[in-house]
């Protein structure tokens, strides 16, 4: 189970340990990827919208930043 916060502008996402997770817009441009997760991955959204986190082999999480 991973687990996805968000503060601001920045993401931060646990659990994912050793697996490729990106994360990107509505309209599917990446905007930060990782080929392997480390314990804690954290990543800047530069604007407001709606995101995508997708981790390898796990449903993906939907955050709104404002």
């Amino acid at each position: 189970q991973i687990q996805v916060l968000q503060h601001s502008r920045s993401v931060s996402v646990t659990g994912a340990e050793g697996k490729a997770a990106v994360i990107c817009d509505i309209m599917g441009r990446m905007i930060a990827a990782t080929a392997k997760c480390p314990e804690r991955w954290e990543a800047q959204i530069p604007y407001a919208g709606v995101f995508f986190i997708r981790v390898e082999g796990l449903p993906a999480h939907k955050i709104v930043v404002r």
